[in-house]
């Protein structure tokens, strides 16, 4: 059996090249499978592609932000746990819920809160 398929996959969602690029890098050292996509639009295909173990999403992006993107994947069923990251205040944690996703991190933050939250939103066991 491959071990790679045994890794959790995070869908990892952010226009910003540079911080996807940076929190893909640390999320592969941390053992996770990433699928990176740079908006909400093609995180809807890689979603139906990949079914990953977890969402990791900006919350202001162009072509298809996080509310977009938290809309078709209630349209496909069930979907993964969706954690949300913002750097606008104008978004709360109880906004983040209604919306459908499990957590909201501020920006900015740490990689050490970044990989908490990822980790309490994924099985024990696949971690």
């Amino acid at each position: 059996m491959d071990p790679a398929s045994t890794q959790p996959t995070i869908l990892l969602v952010d226009d910003e090249d540079a911080l996807r690029e940076v929190l893909a890098d640390f999320l592969r050292d941390c053992g996770y499978n990433i699928v990176s996509a740079r908006s909400g639009g093609e995180a809807v295909q890689l979603f139906v592609k990949n079914r990953p173990d977890l969402i990791l999403s900006d919350v202001r992006m162009p072509d298809g932000d996080a509310i977009f993107l938290l809309s078709k994947l209630r349209l496909l069923g069930d979907y993964p746990p969706v954690i949300l990251i913002s750097a606008h205040s104008d978004i709360s944690e109880n906004e983040t819920l209604r919306l459908g996703a499990v957590r909201l991190i501020k920006k900015p933050f740490d990689l050490n809160t970044l990989l908490e939250a990822v980790r309490s939103c994924l099985p024990q066991s696949k971690t």
